[in-house]
């Protein structure tokens, strides 16, 4: 290198190397310091590469990095666009050295409106939770969103995976804040902190190391003012986020921020803060070691090491470190290696072993006479002559004389920790072991063990502590392992079905039969099925019921007929055939009347006449046209003796007999001439003007083949479109609710039929002053169109106050929840497109006073074949519905 290009770093560096002395080579400073600067600006590019910031009030996006993607990347904001409203969807990748992911997203002047953040795992997450389970295996899914100012976290749990929980936290997103989210892989755990408080959650089962079938790497996608699948459910008011991935606790240079080498840096909301690591104790800007050692030995039953932010835990010789616990000691078999070196027969001991020799008077490990007189005298091990041939008997070191024989040796504390497995303490009788903390001692005063205070023991499930040790059992719905720590669960319906009468399921640690619907477990043996009387429940049917063997049936008083599965409406004997009356017929509730007075009137249309006759009968008729009165009248005999004509299967008339000209025409007589039907399908009538089939009109119906009239639909109800081919299309558009101050319901217009389209629900809530709103939705069956149908319950009528419940699709896992605010405002909706079958929604109100109540409720909601210990008292304790609802199960 010219000296003239020499940069200062360079003349820094030969400077240094100068004052250290001539013979060093400048060569290896310059590679060492290139190697310190390459490694300190890839260090530096890869945390630059880490963080991604997306601006969400004018659009745009800074940063890079390869484990993050964008699906939907913001736009540019235009001039009608509201401020912070450009959306976002991205997918994270964690894995590899990037385990923690970190969002800070910021809120402006503006509060945040309707759905601002939305997280799951699945791309196609449509704003509520999801839980899978497949062959008793147990997947669940990561989803939490937030909306307006609150968090909502949908989650179950694998004991009562049909039943759905919602985790809510108010108020935490407002404006002008700043709210962070952690997922960590190596915590298994995500934290959301939001300037007050943080909120902890433990991540889903499989969430982590188990996603898209990507071996130690999990996918993560995000929605920013939006839904992740679903753009037509968004909102405002998040204007920027901050993803940052790291590959530790760090998320600022520690370095810079002056704190210790030993210390995290993270940032807060104003500034930073340093945090020791563990091991070290301070404020972060200094940390020092703490001793481990110090407390209770670092819990080591034998050595403990300190070390620099931790420690270690060793064994005497003659002991090995517990493969199960890190702190506790186990003798080791020296026998089992080489027979302990011994010639004949190795005796192993707790933390020592013996040689043992076949012929008496042999000693050691080779076996051999070592001395006989001391054999002879009773020695045990070493003797010496005093005079007279007396002998002294001795002791090897480590071991010391028996005082009572005098002739005996006893193992000290020095050889093999005394054959104590823990703590060893040599007293004039022998040594006494003990155990370390937390330890019980073994019924052979030596070994020890844990007891059900460290890591339960070993146990699995239960432990319990003995006089000898911890022993493990097992709860109900298991059976212990060979090993006899672990437990094992009891498949019970792998042996005849569990003993159920139609269907089990195996739980963990359990197992529940299933009857069919229609049908509910017998109270005293839960195992059988009875069939369920449908009709006991009031309201079960409008007019009549009937019970039978798994289901029940419905049906009318005369004069009515029935539709929406339960409903009775009046049936307008008029519409067909006048009512067989020769001049006006008259319909009322349940009958008709028939009357030689007469108003005939006629509407216009571009497509259909409509002649009304006195009474709520209609007939309809295509291609007539007149202006007379006496018009109108005559072509209302004609329709009416058209409709009474009837047609055998034979197309036999009853005046003559035809022949069909092909298997789709029908011949009808009429003024003296034949006239060709097409035979329509359901849903048409046969237009005898234009010849063609027509759709019948609104409020009509048609369920059979080759008519030439629609059936009017029952008083009180109406149809969705034209062509409708079934009585069941007539609907109900009443909004059904019972409201009292102390239990009641709402339920979907025509429920349980299908509600229907274009329809809007709207209910107020206010219990008394002191009492709480408590709702069961057992289940909720609405088109999933875009949300273009939903149920909403939330405090008032704007869209951005707190919501308590929201449905906009079909959820069949039942959940009970209390209102956010003491006041309610519900509102149901359906568009014109698609139906379903509604829902219907008991509550109650309660205080403090109703805990017996609430407890109660709840029992039968996680069980329900509770439901029978408060049968006696139900109808003090539960409302009807509430009856209604529970009864099946």
């Amino acid at each position: 290198m010219d000296m003239k290009e020499e940069t200062g770093e360079v003349r820094l560096v030969r400077n240094i190397a100068q004052q250290w002395g001539r013979g060093f080579d400048i060569r290896l400073v310059l590679f060492l310091w290139y190697t310190y600067q390459w490694t300190h600006q890839q260090r530096r590019r890869s945390t630059e590469h880490s963080r991604v910031e997306m601006d969400l009030d004018a659009g745009g996006v800074t940063g890079y990095s390869d484990q993050v993607q964008f699906p939907v990347t913001p736009k540019q904001r235009s001039d009608k666009d509201r401020r912070c409203s450009q959306q976002a969807v991205i997918r994270l990748e964690l894995g590899g050295q990037m385990q923690i992911a970190s969002l800070t997203m910021e809120y402006k002047e503006d509060p945040p409106r309707l759905w601002t953040f939305h997280m799951s795992d699945s791309e196609k997450a449509g704003g509520y939770g999801a839980i899978t389970i497949t062959n008793s295996s147990f997947k669940g899914s990561l989803e939490m969103h937030v909306v307006n100012q609150q968090l909502r976290v949908p989650t179950t749990t694998p004991s009562h995976s049909q039943w759905m929980s919602v985790r809510i936290v108010d108020s935490t997103a407002k404006k002008l804040s700043k709210v962070e989210l952690t997922l960590s892989m190596r915590g298994n755990s995500l934290r959301w902190q939001d300037g007050r408080l943080a909120h902890d959650f433990s991540a889903p089962p499989g969430l982590f190391y188990d996603n898209e079938s990507i071996r130690n790497k999990s996918i993560i996608y995000v929605g920013l003012n939006r839904v992740i699948g679903a753009d037509w459910r968004s909102g405002t008011g998040l204007c920027k986020v901050i993803v940052k991935l790291m590959d530790n606790e760090d998320q600022c240079d520690g370095k810079m921020m002056n704190c210790d080498p030993n210390a995290y840096c993270k940032f807060t909301r104003k500034s930073y803060r340093c945090s020791c690591k563990k091991g070290w104790e301070g404020d972060g800007k200094k940390c020092r070691d703490i001793n481990e050692c110090r407390l209770q030995n670092g819990g080591c039953v034998h050595i403990c090491h300190n070390y620099p932010g931790s420690y270690k835990c060793s064994c005497r010789p003659g002991f090995a470190t517990d493969p199960f616990d890190p702190h506790n000691c186990v003798d080791v078999d020296e026998c089992h290696i080489k027979n302990g070196g011994c010639k004949e027969q190795c005796i192993n001991t707790i933390g020592s072993f013996s040689c043992l020799c076949a012929q008496p008077g042999h000693t050691s490990s080779s076996c051999i006479v070592e001395n006989s007189l001391c054999t002879a005298n009773g020695c045990h091990q070493n003797c010496a002559f005093v005079g007279r041939g007396e002998v002294k008997c001795s002791c090897w070191q480590g071991y010391q004389l028996n005082s009572t024989d005098r002739r005996s040796c006893m193992r000290t504390c020095r050889i093999g920790n005394g054959g104590c497995q823990h703590h060893c303490l040599d007293t004039d009788q022998g040594v006494v072991c003990t155990c370390q903390h937390k330890y019980l001692l073994g019924h052979d005063g030596r070994t020890c063990s844990a007891s059900c205070s460290v890591n339960n023991g070993g146990c699995h499930k239960r432990c319990t502590n003995t006089d000898v040790g911890v022993t493990c059992s097992c709860p109900g719905g298991y059976v212990l392992n060979e090993d006899g720590k672990t437990c094992v669960d009891i498949d019970e319906c792998s042996v005849n079905q569990g003993g159920c009468q139609h269907s089990c399921v195996n739980n963990i640690g359990s197992y529940e039969c299933i009857c069919p619907k229609g049908y509910k477990l017998n109270a005293i043996d839960e195992k059988t099925c009875v069939d369920v009387d449908e009709c006991t429940a009031n309201n079960t049917c409008e007019h009549l019921c009937s019970n039978l063997p798994g289901s029940y049936r419905c049906n009318c008083r005369n004069g009515y007929r029935l539709f929406g599965m339960t409903h009775c409406g009046d049936y307008n004997e008029c519409s067909l055939g006048n009512g067989g009356c020769q001049h006006i017929c008259v319909n009322t509730p349940g009958s008709f009347y028939c009357s030689t007075h007469h108003d005939i009137a006629r509407t216009n249309s571009n497509s259909t006449d409509s002649l009304q006759l006195t009474g709520h009968g209609k007939l309809f008729y295509q291609g007539i046209h007149c202006s007379q009165r006496e018009d109108a009248q005559r072509h209302a005999k004609e329709i009416v003796s058209k409709m009474s004509e009837t047609v055998a299967k034979n197309c036999s008339l009853k005046v003559t007999t035809v022949e069909c000209l092909d298997t789709r025409k029908v011949m009808r007589k009429h003024g003296g001439e034949v006239i060709r039907v097409e035979e329509c399908i359901p849903g048409e009538f046969w237009n005898i003007t234009t010849h063609f089939c027509d759709l019948c009109p609104k409020d009509t119906y048609q369920n059979n083949r080759g008519q030439i009239f629609c059936v009017q639909c029952p008083v009180g109800s109406s149809t969705d479109n034209h062509g409708s081919s079934d009585i069941n299309d007539c609907k109900r558009r009443i909004c059904s609710s019972y409201i009292h101050d102390l239990q009641g319901f709402i339920e979907s217009p025509n429920f349980p039929g299908k509600y229907p389209n274009n329809v809007e629900c709207t209910w107020i809530m206010k219990p008394p002053r002191g009492r709480r709103l408590l709702f069961i939705v057992a289940h909720v069956d609405l088109a999933e169109d875009k949300c273009q149908d939903f149920l909403v319950m939330r405090k008032n009528k704007s869209p951005y106050s707190v919501v308590t419940y929201e449905a906009c699709k079909t959820s069949e896992r039942p959940i009970a929840f209390t209102a956010q605010s003491r006041k309610l405002w519900i509102q149901f909706r359906s568009d014109s497109r698609n139906s379903s079958g509604g829902f219907h929604i008991p509550f109650v109100t309660y205080n403090g006073k109703d805990q017996h109540l609430l407890n109660a409720l709840m029992e039968v909601i996680a069980q329900p074949i509770n439901y029978y210990k408060y049968a006696s008292e139900q109808r003090k304790m539960f409302p009807t519905s509430f009856i209604r609802l529970m009864t099946p199960k």
